[in-house]
C-alpha cells in the first residue's frame, strides 16, 4: 500500500506545483450553461473524465497582463528555490525508482524556469504566464495538464532540456502521437506528450495497455468529460469560487477505487502490490461510517486578481454533523473585522463543542469501530471524555465564548515593546463571565463594570510597572480591555459585532506596518536573537494585509487565506 500512497500524494503534489496556472458528497451535476466553452472551444476540460475520483482545474484564464503583474508583485525566485529543495528533498527520501525518475525530470524543468521573467520570455519557449491548468486522477493515478502559447516552440524547448535530466526517457508513438516514457523495467512509468497545444504528463504502472495511455492522451475521450458534467461551474456557483480555479477530492470515491478499482489503471496499481484489496474489504463498513461523515474535500480561488487573492478549503460534512456543527460558532466583538495592525481570535460555544463530543463519543463507545487499522479511533473518542470532563472546562463552558486580541500600534521602547491594542472576550453570560475574568485579572473585580455602561479605568498601580493605560468596558455578552488607547471612551462603539456570512470559529490577519515595524524591531535586536529583518522588509513591501480563518457551517469546515497587495 506504501507504493500506492506515495505516488498518490508525491505525484498530485508536484503535478500541482509545477502546472497550477493560478452537507453532501459532492455537487450534483448541473445542466451545462450558455457561459460555459464547448467541447470543441475548450481541449483540455473536454479531455478530463467526470468519474475522476480528484480533480483541481482552471475554467477560465485572467489576463497575461494581470498575469506578469502578479509574477512581478510576488517575484518567483524566491519561490521557485522553495519548490525545487522540496523537490529534491522528497527525491532523496523515497525508494521507488519509477518515482526518483519523475523527480528528476520535475527538477530539471523547474529549474529552466530559473531564467524566465519577462512575457517575452515565456512565449519564446512556447508559454503563457496564465495557462490553464488541471491535476486529476485517471482512477488513483494523477494526471496534470497545462496549456501553450506554441505547441513547437515548447516541443523543442524540452527536448533541449532532456539531456540535461539525468534520466533515460525512450520515445514511442501511438497512433499520430508522439510521446516520452521513462523505463517500462519500473513498475511506474512517467509518460509525457505534447498535443492539442498542451502538456500532459502521468504516472502510470507500467503493465497498463495502449488503451489507458490513450486516454491519458486525450486520443480516446472520455464518455463524459468534466467540462460537459458542468461539476466546476457548479462548484463555483455553491462555494463562491472564481472560474480560474477550483477543485474536490471524494473520499467515497477514493475510497471505493482502492476497494474495488474499476480504472484500469487502478487495478494495474493495485496488482503491484502485495496488500489484497479484500484487506479493506473487510474494514469496509467502518470505511463507509467515515466518508459518510467526510465525503468530499472541496477547494478554489474565491478572488485572484492583481490586488487581492483568497483561497480556501473546505472539508464537507454529512448532513447529521452539519447539523450538530452549526451551533459550534459564537460571536466575539471585532473578530473578523481586519482592523489594527494583526489580529488573532477564536469564537467558540465550548458547551456546544462539549455536547457534540459527547454525543459522537457515545456513539463510538456504543458502536466501536472493529477494524484493526482504525483502533486509533475508538482510543482518541475515549481519551475525549477527560477534555469534556476537565474541571476547568467545566468551569470555563458556561460563561466563555470566544476571545480577540487585537494590536493597533507596536514599536520598542528601550529594547522593551509596547503598543496599544485590545482584548475582547466573549460570554453568554456577562456577569459570570466578569467573576471568572476576575478570577484570573483581579484588577477587573475593582472597576464595578455594568452591562452598557461607562467606560472605567484600571487604576495604574494595579498595573504591572510601565504598562500604558488600560480601560475596560462590558456588554451584555462581552468584556473589552483597551491598551494604550488614545481615545478610551471609543471602546464602547468596539463592543458591537459584525455581521460575517463565514460563521466564523477562528480568524487572524496581518498588515505591512506590523511587518515593517518587526523588520525595525528585528534591526535593533542581536543578530542571535532577531528575526530576519530583509525577508521581514520584503513581505511589507509586497503584502498589504494576511488574513487567515477557519469557518464551520452548513456546508461543512471551511480553512481559508487571503492576501491584499500592494
Amino acid at each position: 500500500m506504501n507504493i500506492k500512497l506515495t505516488t498518490f500524494a508525491a505525484t498530485l503534489l508536484l503535478s500541482a506545483t509545477l502546472l497550477s496556472g493560478c452537507g453532501s458528497d459532492e455537487p450534483d451535476s448541473v445542466q451545462q450553461t450558455d457561459t460555459a466553452p464547448s467541447v470543441e472551444q475548450d481541449k483540455m476540460l473536454s479531455q478530463i473524465p467526470a468519474e475522476t475520483p480528484y480533480f483541481f482545474a482552471s475554467r477560465e484564464r485572467m489576463s497575461e497582463e494581470d498575469s506578469m503583474a502578479l509574477v512581478e508583485k510576488l517575484g518567483t525566485a524566491e519561490e521557485l528555490e522553495s519548490q525545487l529543495a522540496e523537490l529534491e528533498q522528497l527525491q532523496a527520501t523515497t525508494d521507488d525508482p519509477g518515482m526518483q525518475e519523475f523527480l528528476r525530470i520535475m527538477v530539471t524543468v523547474l529549474k529552466a524556469f530559473e531564467g524566465i521573467e519577462t512575457l517575452e520570455d515565456y512565449h519564446q519557449v512556447g508559454l503563457m504566464p496564465n495557462a490553464r491548468s488541471a491535476v486529476y486522477g485517471l482512477g488513483l493515478l494523477p494526471a496534470a495538464r497545462m496549456e501553450l502559447h506554441d505547441e513547437a516552440l515548447f516541443r523543442a524547448f524540452f527536448e533541449g532540456l532532456i539531456s540535461d535530466m539525468n534520466v533515460e526517457l525512450h520515445q514511442a508513438k501511438l497512433g499520430d502521437t508522439d510521446y516520452w516514457h521513462t523505463s517500462t523495467e519500473e513498475m511506474l512509468q512517467t509518460l509525457i506528450a505534447i498535443r492539442d497545444e498542451q502538456v500532459i504528463i502521468g504516472m502510470l504502472p507500467s503493465t497498463v495497455d495502449d488503451a489507458v495511455i490513450e486516454q491519458l492522451f486525450g486520443i480516446t475521450p472520455p464518455l463524459i468529460s468534466l467540462l460537459e458534467s458542468g461539476e466546476l461551474l457548479q462548484l463555483e456557483q455553491r462555494y463562491n469560487y472564481s472560474p480560474y480555479a477550483s477543485g474536490r477530492i471524494s473520499t467515497n470515491g477514493l475510497v471505493n477505487e482502492f476497494i474495488s478499482p474499476q480504472h484500469p489503471a487502478s487495478q494495474a496499481l493495485l496488482q503491484l502490490d502485495e496488500t489484497s484489496p479484500m484487506d479493506i474489504e473487510a474494514c469496509r463498513a467502518d470505511i463507509n461510517r467515515l466518508t459518510s461523515l467526510f465525503p468530499a474535500l472541496v477547494m478554489g480561488l474565491h478572488e485572484f486578481d492583481t490586488q487581492r487573492i483568497s483561497f480556501s478549503m473546505r472539508l464537507a460534512t454529512g448532513s447529521e454533523l452539519a447539523d450538530d456543527m452549526g451551533s459550534l460558532a459564537s460571536t466575539v466583538p471585532g473578530l473578523g473585522s481586519g482592523k489594527g495592525i494583526a489580529s488573532l481570535g477564536i469564537a467558540l460555544d465550548v458547551q456546544a463543542v462539549t455536547r457534540l463530543l459527547q454525543k459522537y463519543a457515545s456513539q463510538v463507545h456504543t458502536t466501536p469501530f472493529t477494524c484493526p487499522e482504525l483502533q486509533g479511533i475508538n482510543e482518541l473518542w475515549a481519551e475525549s471524555g477527560s477534555l469534556t470532563n476537565n474541571p476547568m472546562t467545566m468551569m470555563l463552558a458556561p460563561v466563555i465564548s470566544g476571545v480577540n486580541l487585537r494590536i493597533d500600534s507596536l514599536q520598542m521602547d528601550q529594547y522593551e515593546p509596547t503598543g496599544s491594542g485590545l482584548i475582547a472576550i466573549a460570554s453568554p453570560n456577562a456577569q459570570g463571565l466578569l467573576s471568572a475574568a476576575s478570577m484570573f485579572i483581579p484588577q477587573i473585580a475593582s472597576l464595578n463594570l455594568q452591562a452598557n455602561g461607562e467606560v472605567k479605568k484600571i487604576q495604574q498601580d494595579l498595573l504591572p510597572p510601565d504598562m500604558p493605560a488600560v480601560h475596560a468596558a462590558m456588554s451584555q455578552d462581552a468584556i473589552l480591555l483597551g491598551i494604550g488607547l488614545d481615545k478610551p471612551k471609543e471602546l464602547k462603539s468596539e463592543l458591537s459585532v459584525d455581521t460575517d456570512s463565514r460563521s466564523l470559529v477562528g480568524y487572524g490577519h496581518v498588515r505591512s506596518e506590523l511587518y515593517a515595524t518587526l523588520a525595525d524591531i528585528g534591526s535593533q535586536l542581536p543578530s542571535s536573537q532577531a528575526p530576519d529583518a530583509e525577508e521581514l522588509k520584503r513581505l511589507a513591501e509586497v503584502y498589504e494585509n494576511t488574513e487567515f480563518w477557519l469557518g464551520i457551517d452548513a456546508g461543512g469546515i471551511e480553512l481559508g487565506m487571503g492576501i491584499e497587495l500592494k
